[in-house]
């Protein structure tokens, strides 16, 4: 089966990937902490990076997934958007 992706939901798009960026920052500043105090002091990041890391970084995420969304959309009106196949699972019953 051909399908065609013609456009996006900005906003449903957009906060579904903040919220995923906002987990992965969950993850990833606590480490990127701890690295930073295994080097010089002056370098090290501040602990207020813990509260707002994931913050930034799922608001960084959203912004970015919105503008792209926006442009694969205006793209899309003019070049037809991105065309996949689709086919049916044979376990499905």
């Amino acid at each position: 089966m051909q399908y065609r992706i013609r456009r996006f939901g900005i906003q449903s798009t957009a906060l579904t990937v903040g919220v995923l960026y906002f987990f992965v920052a969950l993850i990833l500043v606590p480490l990127f902490f701890m690295a930073s105090k295994n080097g010089p002091p002056e370098k090290a990041l501040p602990g207020v990076a813990f509260v707002l890391g994931p913050f930034l970084y799922a608001a960084i995420g959203y912004l970015g997934t919105a503008l792209m969304c926006w442009l694969y959309n205006m793209v899309a009106g003019w070049s037809g958007g991105i065309s996949m196949t689709l086919e049916q699972d044979g376990a499905a019953g």
